[in-house]
């Protein structure tokens, strides 16, 4: 026992340096193999119980921003440890509850820690030095919900010659839900609807928009519902040309002018079938009994348009008519006989002469419609047929323009009518006889 001792106590001092120095050296190997580092870690952030803010109708403010918000997190481990996490990095976790929150209410700001969590089949000995951040500063906001009009929006031209004259959608409106700040933004809700090369009516479904003030889309709201039907009506067009008529006299002295339309044309839709049909419509006629002066009446087209046929949309329907009613003027000319046309004559047997070089017209009209009168243009016609040789007096057909009447008495002419004579070697009807021309003097 005594040389047991001995030999234990014999050069302890030695023998406790070389313990000393046994330690260090272990522990400068280990360091050397496996040296503790520090390693930073990016990742995002999750927000868990999110449900229990949206049960008590509360979200957080600035979504968008709060979706891409990252922490880094500072992780001291030996070298070969951290090696090991390396692999694992996608599982580290970082998370705000926010379940638990003491009287939430809108408008509230509060700070909530960053929790972060290692993957287990990381392993261990790891230390967190650092979370930046480690503290969120959030802000509360109210859910609330509104209905909104859906308003259509086209994009595209239908095919040529059809219009879209009609489109409901159904529902109307939509209910939007989200936070206050951004349903706050919107200002309008669209619904767009293709119409390119359309020749047909149509329904389709389209997802109804939020729009803000700059016709911007604001998402993280909820729509509902999230699709509308849009039915859309898709017509043939084409032009309806517009004339007036008129009933009755005017008083004696005055006379009709100018009669217009305004428009005279108008764009109408329907089948292209119908519109085939319908090309010009003639209006009620206008009363000017007794009128001394321009007489205005407006008519609506929507009342006189036969089923089928619509206006296009974008006209009023309306449309003006004008009855000119100006005090009469009257006109005398010298019209030169050679003017006139025989109609019925038989220039095989007899020879046509008129006694006068020229005929009297009379005419009342307007002073515009007189004034525009040529004389030498108009078309005068006398009828011999059926009529002997003679000397007579007969009246002349003269065409007048428009609004321009014969004033006074017919126009009249004095033609002598005698037997052709015959050449005494050719038979009468011979087909070398001489015709005469259509008038002759």
């Amino acid at each position: 026992m005594k040389k047991f001792q001995e030999m234990i106590t014999k050069d302890l001092g030695w023998k406790l340096l070389s313990v000393v120095i046994a330690v260090v050296l272990w522990f400068m190997v280990i360091n050397l193999e496996h040296p503790i580092e520090s390693r930073s870690y990016t990742q995002s952030i999750v927000f868990e119980n999110i449900d229990s803010l949206t049960n008590q109708g509360l979200t957080l403010r600035n979504p968008d921003e709060l979706e891409n918000l990252k922490i880094t997190i500072k992780v001291k481990a030996q070298r070969t440890e951290l090696d090991r996490l390396n692999q694992y990095k996608h599982q580290i976790k970082a998370s705000v509850d926010l379940g638990n929150i003491p009287n939430a209410q809108g408008g509230m700001v509060i700070n909530l820690p960053v929790h972060v969590k290692l993957p287990e089949a990381a392993g261990t000995g790891f230390e967190i030095i650092s979370r930046t951040p480690s503290i969120l500063t959030l802000s509360l906001e109210r859910l609330i919900s509104v209905q909104k009009i859906i308003e259509p929006e086209f994009t595209g031209t239908t095919a040529q010659g059809y219009v879209l004259t009609d489109m409901s959608l159904n529902p109307e409106t939509v209910k939007i839900s989200g936070p206050e700040s951004l349903i706050d933004q919107i200002t309008t809700v669209k619904a767009v609807i293709n119409s390119t090369e359309l020749q047909e009516s149509i329904s389709t479904t389209v997802v109804p928009l939020a729009y803000d003030a700059k016709g911007n889309v604001i998402n993280k709201v909820h729509i509902s519902p999230s699709q509308v039907t849009a039915s859309l009506g898709i017509y043939h067009m084409d032009t309806l040309s517009l004339s007036a008529s008129t009933e009755g006299e005017v008083r004696q002295g005055y006379v009709v002018g100018k009669i217009s339309c305004s428009p005279s044309t108008v764009e109408i839709i329907g089948s292209k079938e119908a519109l085939s049909q319908y090309k010009q419509m003639v209006l009620p006629p206008v009363d000017i009994t007794d009128a001394t002066k321009t007489v205005i009446k407006t008519f609506s087209l929507r009342n006189l348009l036969p089923d089928g046929i619509l206006l296009k949309s974008d006209n009023s329907g309306l449309v003006q008519v004008m009855i000119e009613v100006n005090p009469e003027s009257k006109k005398q000319w010298k019209i030169p006989v050679d003017n006139i046309v025989l109609t019925g004559k038989n220039t095989e047997l007899y020879d046509y002469y008129f006694e006068q070089d020229t005929f009297t017209l009379e005419a009342a009209g307007s002073a515009t419609q007189i004034n525009a009168v040529s004389p030498e243009k108009l078309s005068a016609v006398v009828n011999v047929s059926n009529v002997s040789p003679g000397r007579y007096t007969l009246q002349i057909a003269v065409e007048l323009p428009e609004g321009v009447r014969i004033s006074g008495v017919m126009p009249e002419t004095t033609i002598t009518i005698s037997e052709r004579k015959q050449p005494e070697n050719l038979p009468e009807s011979s087909p070398s006889q001489p015709q005469d021309t259509e008038n002759e003097p």
